[in-house]
């Protein structure tokens, strides 16, 4: 099957021009397919271009209305024109999608100039594109690839979202650890390290210090993945804010990143309440263990996590499934 991967954001299209190297399902998705022997092109659509040789376009999507949604022509483009479409998310701001949405129709003279590329898409184009989001809001009979862990209430995503069928898939066999040469020392630093951009949680009082970076907002600097992993394997603690959609078991890197890191990983009461038992402790009571049996909660973490999480071979026939 000739398979075509766009969508809204840079990161949909893989664009060369992405700034941030984090891992993300929109990347990891098209490989995925190509190891069910499927031809992929993951790239950016041209709106008028013949796209009658694919057999399916999977096309990312997110809110209509952000600064990162600059491909909407290209994706409307693929949506009617392309023989069988398969809707994906990849961001957590799927969660807000369908409102967003509305918001854009409701405004979408003032906002046709930010999608319109400084001119370069014509009347059809802008048509085709609001269309294409009208369709989105009412949910036209469309599949959606999520990226989900197995753990959680799955439903709280689809009740916030564009409707749709949903389809959990869980992209962790997939993804390849960031080529770190660090190793765990044995004396570690009692530290939470905060990278994110969510913003602290609340808490209340800590003895550790937090360690906060890759937050823009705030005035931190953006730091690569694999420097994330370092500090990850330097120090004892995790901190993962939720986000609002907690507890549907949203995939994110960072618990494969704590785990496979050894460390404690805190997470929000609601996103916790699904997993193991070495997960249900709030930060100070993390703090208050020896650096011994931090390690055995650590190590604890990590064989809960990948023993459940999806085998390659699961994930794949998921994918299968979906896409035919």
């Amino acid at each position: 099957m000739k398979i075509l991967c766009t969508g809204f954001t840079q990161r949909a299209v893989n664009s060369v021009k992405l700034r941030y190297d984090y891992v993300t399902s929109a990347l990891i998705l098209p490989a995925a397919l190509q190891m069910l022997n499927h031809q992929v092109e993951h790239r950016a659509v041209t709106p008028g271009e013949d796209l009658s040789s694919y057999d399916l376009a999977v096309i990312t999507v997110g809110p209509p209305k952000s600064l990162t949604a600059r491909y909407l022509p290209g994706s409307a483009w693929a949506y009617h024109k392309c023989k069988r479409v398969l809707l994906a998310a990849d961001d957590w701001s799927i969660e807000v999608a369908k409102a967003n949405a509305e918001s854009t129709v409701r405004c979408w003279d003032r906002f046709w100039p930010w999608y319109n590329d400084k001119g370069k898409w014509n009347e059809t184009d802008r048509e085709l594109t609001l269309t294409m989001v009208k369709q989105l809001i009412a949910g036209a009979d469309h599949k959606m690839l999520t990226p989900m862990f197995w753990w959680g209430d799955h439903t709280i995503l689809a009740k916030k979202t564009f409707p749709a069928t949903f389809f959990a898939w869980d992209p962790t066999p997939l993804v390849k650890l960031p080529s770190s040469t660090t190793i765990i020392p044995k004396t570690r630093i009692r530290q939470w390290v905060l990278a994110s951009l969510q913003g602290e949680p609340k808490l209340g009082s800590l003895t550790w210090p937090v360690l906060k970076v890759g937050n823009k907002r705030d005035g931190q600097a953006y730091i690569p993945e694999v420097e994330v992993l370092d500090l990850y394997r330097a120090n004892w603690g995790v901190l993962c804010p939720p986000y609002k959609s907690a507890g549907s078991g949203w995939w994110r890197a960072r618990y494969h990143w704590s785990a496979s890191s050894r460390c404690v990983l805190w997470s929000h009461a609601i996103d916790r309440q699904y997993m193991g038992e070495m997960y249900q402790h709030n930060a100070q009571e993390y703090e208050g263990l020896s650096d011994e049996e931090l390690a055995k909660m650590g190590q604890a973490q990590h064989d809960w996590f990948f023993a459940n999480t999806a085998s390659l071979q699961t994930t794949l026939n998921v994918l299968r499934e979906v896409v035919g």
